[in-house]
C-alpha cells in the first residue's frame, strides 16, 4: 500500500476549500483528508473531484494555500499570470514574497490576529508582483484546521481591484467603506447526470437555494429558481455548451425558495467521453453583495454624491463624445467653468449642511439652464464645469452663458433662511483655442477669475488678451 495522501499533494482540496468559506472549512477539510488517508492510491480521490477541479480551474480569481508559517504550498495558474511569477518561484517560498509596503507590520498582524478569533479576513490590501508593480486586491483569508482544532494552513482568494480603483480615484476613501464590511460568500458545486437526468447538490448550493431540510432537487424544478426574464438566457447559455462547449461564467437574477431575489454567479462546463455527454458540473454563488458593492462603487467614480452631478471622469468621457460630434457636424462646444460668488461667508456663517443644501439647489438650478444633451459637473466645493454642444457661431455661446448666470437670480430658500446667489463664469470655445480637455478648462478657469476681478456675476469668454492676464494661482 502506498503513503498516505499527504497536505501537499491534495491540489483539489485546496481549490475546494478555497471556495468553501466559513465555519464549513474545518469540516470539508477533515472529510476530504480523511478520504484522502484512506485511499489505496495518493490519486485515487474519486471520479467527482476530477470534475471539481476543472470546474474551478474557470475560476478568475487568484488562489493561494500556505502552511501556518506562511510558506506557499499551492497556486492556481490564475494567480501566476497574475503575479507574473513561475511556480517554482512561488511554492516553496513564504507569501510575504508578495507584500507591498504600502502596509505596516502591525497591519498584517491583525489581518492574523482576526483569522485566529474568527477564522476568516475579508478586506482590501496591496500586493507586490514579481516585476514590482503594485496592486490593489481584494483579500479573502481563512484558516485551515482539523476536527481537532489544530491549525493546518490558511488558504486565500485574490480579486484584482486595479479597474476600479482607477475609476473611483478621489472617492478612494468612502468606497473602501463598502469593501471592508463585508463578508466571504460561499460557493456551492452542483451536477447533473445527462444520462439519469438526475441533479446532484452539495451543501452549500442548498444553502445558496434556501431549500427546506430533506427537500430533493428536480431537474424541471431548479431552472425555475432563475427570474422569469434570464430563464431563456440560461437554457441557451446550456443548449450552446452542450452543442460547442468551451464552459461558461455568467451572472443571473435569482430568487430563493423563500422568495428572495439575489444575484448568483455560475461556472459550469460539459463533461463527455467519447464524444458522449455524460453531465454537466458548476459551481454556484450567492454574489448580491458584491454586485450591490460594485454598483456603488461604479456610482461613486462617476457621480458626485452630494450633487448626483456627474464627476471628472464622466465628465471627462462626456467631453471626448461631444468632441466627437463636433468634428462630425463643425459645430463648435463651449467648455465653462463657474465659481459661486461668496459662498464661503454663506458656509462659515451658516455651517456646512447648509451649505451643502445650497450646493444641491445650484446644481438643481444649473442643470435646468443647460439641455439634456449637454454635461454639468461639480469640481469639488463650490465649482462647476459645464460643457455645452452645438454652438454654431459665437453670439450662440452668449445666449447660454446669459442663461446660466439667469438660473442664479431668484433667492433660494432653505429652512427659514434666503439667499441671493451669483456666479462668475470663465469659458471658452473648442476648437479655437485647444483641443484638449485641461488646456480648455485651464483657460475657462483663468477667465473665470478675470470675470470674478471684474466685479462678479458676470461671465467672460476667453481670447487671445487672456492668455498673458495673471490667474487666480498667480
Amino acid at each position: 500500500m502506498s503513503e498516505p495522501a499527504s497536505f501537499e499533494s491534495l491540489p483539489w482540496i485546496f481549490a475546494l476549500l478555497l471556495f468553501a468559506g466559513g465555519a464549513a472549512i474545518g469540516w470539508i477539510f477533515t472529510r476530504l483528508a480523511s478520504h484522502a488517508q484512506q485511499s489505496e492510491s495518493q490519486y485515487e480521490l474519486g471520479e467527482h473531484q476530477s470534475w471539481v477541479m476543472k470546474v474551478l480551474d474557470d475560476a478568475q480569481e487568484g488562489m493561494i494555500v500556505t502552511d501556518p508559517s506562511g510558506t506557499i504550498l499551492n497556486v492556481n495558474q490564475f494567480r501566476l499570470a497574475s503575479s507574473g511569477y513561475r511556480a517554482d518561484e512561488l511554492i516553496g517560498r513564504n507569501s510575504q514574497i508578495l507584500r507591498s509596503d504600502r502596509h505596516t507590520p502591525e497591519f498584517y498582524a491583525d489581518i492574523h490576529a482576526h483569522i485566529a478569533e474568527h477564522g476568516s479576513w475579508r478586506g482590501e490590501l496591496w500586493t507586490r508582483k514579481k516585476d514590482g508593480e503594485l496592486v490593489p486586491e481584494l483579500l479573502t483569508a481563512s484558516s485551515i484546521n482539523d476536527d481537532n482544532g489544530k491549525l493546518l494552513g490558511y488558504a486565500a482568494i485574490f480579486s484584482d481591484l486595479s479597474d476600479v480603483y482607477e475609476q473611483k480615484r478621489e472617492q478612494e476613501k468612502r468606497s473602501l467603506l463598502f469593501s471592508q464590511a463585508t463578508e466571504m460568500n460561499g460557493i456551492g458545486v452542483w451536477e447533473l447526470d445527462m444520462l439519469t437526468g438526475t441533479p446532484h447538490w452539495d451543501e452549500q448550493t442548498y444553502k445558496i437555494h434556501e431549500v427546506p431540510d430533506g427537500w430533493e432537487p428536480e431537474l424541471n424544478e431548479a431552472i425555475n429558481f432563475y427570474v422569469p426574464e434570464d430563464r431563456p438566457l440560461v437554457e441557451e447559455m446550456i443548449q450552446n455548451e452542450i452543442e460547442h462547449g468551451g464552459g461558461w461564467d455568467r451572472e443571473f437574477r435569482f430568487i430563493t425558495y423563500t422568495g428572495r431575489r439575489i444575484w448568483v454567479r455560475t461556472l459550469g462546463r460539459a463533461i463527455k467521453e467519447n464524444g458522449q455527454l455524460l453531465k454537466l458540473v458548476g459551481t454556484f454563488q450567492n454574489i448580491t453583495e458584491q454586485k450591490e458593492h460594485r454598483e456603488q462603487l461604479e456610482y461613486l467614480a462617476n457621480y458626485d454624491p452630494l450633487t448626483d452631478l456627474p464627476s471628472r471622469l464622466l465628465f471627462a468621457d462626456r467631453f471626448r463624445q461631444m468632441v466627437a460630434a463636433s468634428k462630425r457636424s463643425k459645430h463648435k462646444v463651449l467648455v465653462g467653468f463657474l465659481d459661486l460668488d461668496e459662498f464661503k461667508a454663506v458656509n462659515d456663517q451658516y455651517g456646512h449642511t447648509l451649505g451643502d443644501e445650497l450646493l444641491k439647489q445650484v446644481a438643481i438650478r444649473l442643470s435646468a439652464s443647460i439641455r439634456e444633451q449637454d454635461t454639468l459637473s461639480r469640481q469639488g466645493g463650490d465649482e462647476f464645469t459645464f460643457i455645452i454642444q452645438g454652438i454654431e457661431q459665437d453670439s450662440d455661446a452668449d445666449v447660454c452663458l446669459k442663461r446660466i448666470l439667469e438660473s442664479l437670480q431668484q433667492p433660494f430658500r432653505i429652512s427659514t433662511h434666503s439667499f441671493t446667489m451669483s456666479a462668475s463664469i470663465g469659458a471658452v470655445l473648442y476648437p479655437d483655442y485647444a483641443k484638449d480637455m485641461d488646456t480648455l478648462i485651464r483657460y475657462a478657469d483663468q477667465a473665470m477669475y478675470q470675470a470674478k476681478i471684474s466685479g462678479k456675476n458676470r461671465y467672460r469668454v476667453f481670447d487671445q488678451s487672456l492668455e498673458q492676464m495673471p490667474t487666480k494661482s498667480d
